[in-house]
């Protein structure tokens, strides 16, 4: 965030408006970091999946699809809205894309997310499959594919997004073999359906479509910190699909009581 503040550029090469369309996902009335710093860079953006009560990580390819044919720029450029903030000319972006040999490159991180095989559940899952792929493909720590940040060559995403509900219905039909881990979280989100995860998906779609699809592992033009906290006594990051607004708050509680305790204690020990 500080970086955010202090190295943003002041201007931004407006002829980007012309190529490349930025999309997030929000269906709150809080304006995620994402947001922010577009805004901050001034630059335009639109927010797909507005209003929606129920928001199931599916509606991001079901959204898109609904306003793809209204995109009018060779490119897109598609951002999670609470876990991202955008530091630099997208311009940049653009210019290193293009001289990329594929037509869509995601974020890369740590770990492969999410997994219901064998070593989660003690039984064998389609992603088992998925995930030795792209530990075979990987060039870098930063191997496995993050669907909250990409960047896509309009046509190709227009496809991309068609053959992403086929595959979640194919999903859907073979739910018995995606057994949920055995995490007490999935408890709190009984409603909760492996099929509607974008990620389980677009893990599919990069082992089908390699090369056309690819992860920047050498993080040009996304750079992952899950898992980099700047202290780890103070910073924890975590990976999980239940993120969001809610939990950033509830986060921020935590760790100001934490913090009016620890300044209670030390004036009372003075």
């Amino acid at each position: 965030m500080k970086n955010w503040q202090k190295e943003a550029p002041e201007i931004c090469k407006k002829e980007i408006k012309d190529e490349l369309t930025i999309i997030t996902w929000n269906n709150t009335d809080i304006k995620g970091c994402c947001e922010q710093s577009l805004e901050k860079l001034e630059l335009d953006y639109l927010v797909l999946g507005r209003g929606k009560k129920s928001w199931q990580n599916i509606n991001k390819i079901i959204t898109a699809l609904e306003i793809i044919d209204s995109i009018k720029t060779p490119y897109v450029m598609a951002l999670d809205c609470f876990d991202i903030i955008v530091l630099r000319d997208p311009y940049e972006a653009l210019v290193k894309f293009k001289a990329m040999d594929c037509e869509m490159l995601f974020n890369g991180e740590k770990n492969y997310y999410p997994d219901y095989g064998s070593a989660k559940t003690g039984k064998f899952s389609i992603t088992d499959k998925w995930k030795e792929f792209e530990t075979t493909v990987a060039k870098s720590e930063w191997g496995f594919l993050n669907s909250g940040a990409f960047i896509v060559k309009t046509p190709f995403y227009k496809e991309f997004l068609r053959k992403c509900l086929k595959y979640h219905e194919a999903i859907e039909n073979k739910a018995t073999s995606l057994s949920l881990p055995q995490n007490p979280v999935y408890k709190k989100y009984p409603h909760y359906k492996i099929s509607d995860s974008d990620q389980l998906i677009t893990h599919w779609m990069h082992y089908d479509y390699y090369p056309r699809i690819k992860i920047d592992y050498r993080m040009d033009i996304f750079f992952n910190t899950i898992f980099t906290p700047l202290n780890k006594r103070k910073l924890t990051l975590q990976d999980n699909i239940f993120t969001g607004h809610k939990e950033i708050k509830y986060e921020t509680k935590i760790r100001m009581a934490s913090f009016l305790l620890g300044l209670y204690l030390k004036i009372k020990n003075h």
